[in-house]
């Protein structure tokens, strides 16, 4: 499915491995819509981090949520470039994460409705990793049709969010957790 789903131009980097350490912090994104974080994206312990509407792009590195931080956003994409890009979340680390909702005009048009998008000419070597035990609302569809996706922890995942969808190419469920899928 979503086959002919364009992925976005990659310019250049606006941030470079960069890391949000303890505080609340908002992104600022490039004013095109499409922000380039090359060689990692963490979220560190006890940071609480806004991401403003539009599409992030993770090059080269992973995209981390550790345990006691939170990330947040609404109307936002989250695309992985080259095989090095991938998803970890820790257990007790938070996403309270909605995609956009609308296909109107604007950069966002083309990826309504997902919130996780995996390059599907990626060659991934890592599995996209997500732990439960903290606050785990994700509101959109995770589309990584190349790549193994792994749920697990001990917390529920997505019990208050109105739709939660994924595309991957296998799923790992472990753990003593509750995962919710479901559709609006």
């Amino acid at each position: 499915p979503f086959a002919s789903l364009a992925m976005p131009t990659v310019g250049t980097c606006d941030y470079n491995n960069k890391q949000y350490n303890n505080g609340t912090h908002t992104v600022v994104p490039n004013a095109s819509g499409v922000t380039v974080f090359c060689d990692g994206l963490e979220l560190k312990p006890q940071s609480d981090v806004t991401f403003p509407a539009g599409i992030y792009v993770i090059k080269g590195n992973k995209f981390e949520i550790q345990a006691q931080s939170v990330a947040r956003g609404e109307g936002v994409v989250f695309v992985f470039s080259g095989a090095e890009a991938y998803l970890k979340m820790n257990g007790g680390g938070s996403a309270i994460l909605k995609a956009p909702v609308t296909s109107a005009t604007g950069a966002t048009a083309p990826y309504a409705g997902f919130l996780f998008v995996d390059d599907r000419n990626n060659k991934p070597k890592v599995a996209t990793d997500i732990r439960g035990g903290g606050d785990v609302k994700m509101e959109g569809i995770v589309y990584q049709p190349s790549r193994a996706l792994i749920i697990g922890g001990n917390g529920q995942v997505n019990q208050n969010s109105k739709y939660f969808a994924m595309v991957a190419d296998s799923y790992y469920l472990n753990g003593t957790g509750d995962l919710y899928l479901k559709t609006d």
